[in-house]
């Protein structure tokens, strides 16, 4: 998880300079995606038991 975190800033450190209301954007889609990833996991975690 991490390795994809750091290959994605990698990738998108230079938008940062040119287009910066576009690359926070697209930071906050990856978070938010990543926490709804997690409480998926966790609730068929859960259903599971």
């Amino acid at each position: 998880m991490a390795i994809l975190i750091s290959i994605y800033l990698l990738f998108f450190s230079p938008l940062l300079n040119s287009s910066m209301p576009i690359a926070i954007s697209v930071v906050v889609f990856f978070i938010v995606f990543c926490i709804v990833f997690l409480l998926v996991l966790e609730l068929r975690y859960k259903l599971g038991l």
